[in-house]
């Protein structure tokens, strides 16, 4: 589950992290490894192919009630590209059959491989009044999401029209944008920094650096919105 570079999600927080006085601990877990989700302090999982996202669905399966103790004692989640798909009700995709979810949301997902869509975006988000920018390239809608993440204001939302995006509850923050999400948007970035931090009791030491992050986020917010305007 790292497509389009999603790793780089990982990194930025652990690099941020770092930068703020933490010692971080980074696992990479593979299929095959055993998991005690509750020894980590955040869990991220990123975009794949649709195959390759339900081979990950069985994986993360048996640990269903791991994930919901996490979720519910307000550990962070972050969920990024196709991989939120997984903790929904249930996946109907018209390749490779139905597929009951995690059943940690109540949402469905329905999945078709005779389009794609894709396309830039700018949001708003629903925690943070920064505007959050990257892109879509899904094949699914998505149906019942009770608490979106972001408000559209271009590009696709979770039905495939200009509504809203994403997911959340408590401390998880689902979306289908990549970019990375977190590299791209230096503010929202900070926002989970700033979540991790209360969770674990953490005053900062310094700040991290994300200027350079914060003048492309610029020049790439100016150039999508001038695309909106026209």
């Amino acid at each position: 589950m790292n497509l389009y570079g999603e790793r780089g999600n990982v990194l930025m927080l652990k690099k941020c992290f770092e930068q703020s006085g933490l010692d971080v601990i980074c696992d990479c877990k593979e299929a095959s490894d055993s998991l005690n989700i509750a020894d980590y302090d955040i869990v991220y999982i990123g975009c794949g192919t649709e195959s390759a996202s339900y081979k990950a669905l069985e994986c993360l399966r048996p640990y269903r009630r791991q994930l919901d103790e996490f979720i519910e004692n307000n550990k962070l989640l972050i969920a990024t590209g196709n991989s939120f798909e997984l903790f929904g009700d249930y996946i109907n995709d018209d390749k490779y059959g139905n597929f009951e979810g995690l059943k940690l949301f109540e949402y469905g997902v329905s999945r078709t491989h005779k389009k794609r869509f894709l396309g830039d975006a700018v949001f708003s988000c629903m925690q943070d009044e920064n505007k959050i920018i990257g892109f879509i390239n899904k094949c699914s809608k998505i149906s019942g999401v009770s608490s979106p993440l972001f408000n559209v204001e271009m590009g696709l939302g979770n039905d495939n029209l200009k509504s809203t995006e994403g997911f959340t509850y408590k401390n998880v923050f689902a979306t289908n944008l990549i970019g990375p999400v977190l590299v791209r948007n230096p503010f929202f970035c900070q926002f989970v920094l700033n979540v991790a931090y209360k969770n674990i009791g953490f005053e900062p030491t310094s700040t991290p650096d994300m200027s350079n992050q914060i003048k492309a986020y610029n020049v790439a917010l100016s150039e999508l919105l001038a695309l909106q305007r026209k």
